[in-house]
C-alpha cells in the first residue's frame, strides 16, 4: 500500500488550529503553513520542462516541412499502384481515397493496405 501523503496526515492538527483561528477568511499561505505544503514546483525546475517542449514542438514543425522521403524504383510504384481497389489513386504528393460512407471508407482503406501488403 502506498505511503499516505504528508498532509493528509495534518488534517487532524489542522481543524484544531483552523477552529482556533478568529479570521473567517484564509490565504494561501494560511493553508500552506496548515498543511505543511507549498507550491509544488519552483521556476526554475519548470523552466527545463518549457525547454523540452519548445524543442520538441521545433522539431516537429520542421518533420511537417520538410516531410518523409522513401526512395522507390519507378517500376515498383507502377506494377504494385495497378492493382488498387476503385476510388483510390496514388500520385506523387497525394494518396487519395474517395468513398460514400462509413462502410465503403473502411472497405477501400483495408482493400488498398491489404493490396499494397501482398505486393510490397
Amino acid at each position: 500500500m502506498p505511503a499516505k501523503p504528508r498532509w493528509l496526515l495534518a488534517i487532524p492538527d489542522a481543524i484544531s488550529q483552523l477552529e482556533a483561528l478568529d479570521r473567517p477568511l484564509l490565504i494561501r499561505r494560511d493553508i500552506e503553513q496548515l498543511f505543511g505544503v507549498r507550491k509544488h514546483r519552483s521556476r526554475a525546475a519548470f523552466r527545463h520542462e518549457e525547454e523540452r517542449r519548445e524543442r520538441l514542438v521545433t522539431e516537429l514543425r520542421k518533420a511537417r516541412l520538410t516531410g518523409i522521403r522513401v526512395k522507390l524504383p519507378a517500376e515498383t510504384l507502377d506494377t504494385k499502384l495497378a492493382s488498387l481497389p476503385p476510388g483510390v489513386s496514388v500520385t506523387r504528393v497525394r494518396i487519395e481515397v474517395r468513398f460514400n460512407g462509413a462502410k465503403e471508407a473502411v472497405e477501400r482503406l483495408y482493400g488498398s493496405s491489404s493490396t499494397a501488403g501482398e505486393r510490397w
